[in-house]
């Protein structure tokens, strides 16, 4: 049940390891080394490549903490040819770096990425005091990536890009008959070349399943509508073949055909989506997932605002004369992961003026006065935090599933 909190934000970083462990023992603690062939020199460059390109499972040699600690210490200290080695926390990248008390600020989990001219594993297994390098075959995001570097194959488009929007360079680079959407690196040359390209393979972005809420590669607009029914029709499906009584599948059906209710506010419609048209859409036409990723951070909706909260407030009247109205409303709140337990801070501009006074008040009952904790609650003592979690999940397959197949 404390689990469940997790996505929220905290005083204080979560740590789930006591809660989650089979023996109050002492265990020794694991991190990760990632080591990568043609990292650029500049940290300008390389930062945000990384950030483009993340450690895949295939790629990180697991380790001891204290031993990953060792070995990056040792490159940061001058041993070697690139004295720097980079961190990756929480999803985020950073250089490694001593702290105030002179110790490497690592935490357990974390992955260090190095250069491959350092000794650092002999047979596949991380140690610290090699002294040979061998050959360790470098994955950068495995099949599904390809960075084009200076002098590499492709490098052509590292000048034809540069100085191009990332839709127009997406479109240039798909019409001469290239596959898989491009990430541009700096331009750090004031218009003559860029640093590096990142090109993903378009199966790769569909598995995405951020990117999938908003973004298709369907050829023809999805309306938010057909997008809910054909949600609710897959969740009901689902939770038949694994199973799942009648009344837990209505419930799933009804909470997959509002989940996205949240999505017909004209501002997600025009900032998120980019829809100029009177249809309703669910998901955006834009020819790049880049575009998408932009938008979500280029105005017209706050920060943190989440289309499912909504969602949860304007399905309510309908929803309210349900048998079980609180889970299929946790269901939906909690389709995209989010929504978790807290009151949420930006709950008051999840409406706008041009909403009613009756869902604005619905809104701030919900996620300001307290309901929405309460309606958590209960359903984690009714169902049990795993059930409940196992619902999400039908769900959010049904979701993803639907997404997938460009609906």
């Amino acid at each position: 049940m404390r689990w469940e909190a997790t996505d929220d934000d905290m005083l204080a970083e979560e740590k789930l390891e006591l809660w989650i462990r089979d023996s109050l023992e002492p265990e020794r603690l694991q991190a990760g080394l990632v080591v990568r062939d043609e990292l650029p020199e500049r940290e300008d460059e390389v930062l945000p490549l990384l950030e483009a390109t993340p450690p895949t499972d295939e790629e990180i040699y697991p380790a001891e903490m204290q031993t990953v600690r060792k070995i990056t210490t040792q490159i940061i200290e001058g041993q070697g040819t690139h004295a720097r080695a980079f961190i990756r926390h929480d999803g985020s990248i950073r250089p490694a770096l001593p702290g105030d008390n002179g110790d490497l600020l690592l935490a357990p989990g974390d992955v260090v990425i190095i250069d491959n001219d350092h000794p650092v594993t002999r047979h596949g297994v991380v140690v610290a005091d090699n002294t040979e390098c061998e050959h360790r075959q470098s994955f950068w995001g495995g099949n599904s990536v390809r960075i084009i570097f200076p002098g590499s194959s492709g490098s052509k488009w590292l000048t034809e890009l540069c100085g191009l929007s990332s839709e127009d360079a997406q479109r240039t680079f798909t019409e001469a008959g290239e596959q898989g959407m491009v990430i541009l690196g700096p331009d750090l040359t004031e218009g003559i070349t860029l640093s590096w390209i990142v090109v993903t393979t378009a199966a790769s972005v569909e598995d995405d399943e951020s990117i999938r809420q908003e973004w298709t590669t369907a050829d023809h607009p999805v309306g938010l509508d057909v997008h809910q029914r054909g949600v609710a029709a897959r969740a009901e499906l689902l939770a038949q073949l694994i199973g799942l009584s009648s009344n837990i599948r209505m419930d799933l059906s009804t909470a997959g055909l509002h989940h996205d209710d949240g999505k017909a506010d004209p501002r997600f419609q025009r900032f998120r989506l980019g829809n100029t048209t009177d249809q309703v859409l669910a998901k955006s036409l834009d020819p790049s997932a880049q575009s998408i990723s932009r938008r979500r951070w280029s105005g017209g909706l706050p920060r943190g605002w989440r289309h499912e909260l909504r969602s949860v407030a304007i399905a309510w009247p309908t929803i309210s004369w349900e048998q079980d109205a609180e889970l299929i409303a946790r269901l939906i709140g909690t389709s995209h992961g989010h929504g978790r337990v807290l009151p949420q801070a930006n709950a008051h501009l999840l409406c706008d003026e041009g909403d009613s006074v009756e869902l604005r008040r619905r809104a701030e009952e919900l996620f300001l006065e307290g309901e929405w904790c309460e309606i958590m609650t209960r359903t984690s003592w009714r169902y049990g935090p795993w059930a409940c979690a196992y619902l999400e999940a039908v769900l959010r397959a049904a979701d993803c599933q639907v997404s997938r197949e460009g609906s």
